[in-house]
């Protein structure tokens, strides 16, 4: 014979998946950060990636490789840091992409994607 569980432990149990699938499903994006304790949903810019790095000029042809738009660089608040069009249409899946690429080139220090949200542009910094 098996062990009964409690009904109010499988309603909590059924209150967290409800919870869960409706968080999910919520947002087509999987970024989010907690403010409150409740999920706030981040969507990628598919327009644009952030970079971190001390010469954007040595990182200039890997960039442009990549589809990334240099010459239309936009200094972010955060010394360092650049924000750089992509020059070509993009969706998230891209945008993923490109910065993996650049990440794992060794030649960007850092390398983001451009998160909007109800702050305005959001950026993963180390």
């Amino acid at each position: 014979m098996s062990p009964r569980m409690p009904f109010r432990q499988w309603g909590g149990l059924l209150a967290c998946l409800i919870a869960g699938s409706l968080v999910s499903t919520g947002s087509a994006s999987e970024y989010y950060y907690y403010y409150d304790h409740q999920p706030v949903a981040l969507s990628v810019d598919t327009t644009r990636v952030a970079v971190r790095t001390d010469d954007l000029d040595a990182a200039r042809d890997l960039l442009l490789q990549a589809g990334i738009d240099v010459a239309r660089a936009e200094a972010f608040p955060i010394p360092g840091w650049q924000l750089l069009p992509v020059s070509v249409p993009s969706d998230e899946a891209r945008i993923r992409g490109c910065v993996a690429d650049l990440a794992a080139s060794g030649r960007i220090d850092f390398v983001s994607p451009v998160f909007t949200g109800r702050l305005g542009p959001l950026i993963v910094t180390r």
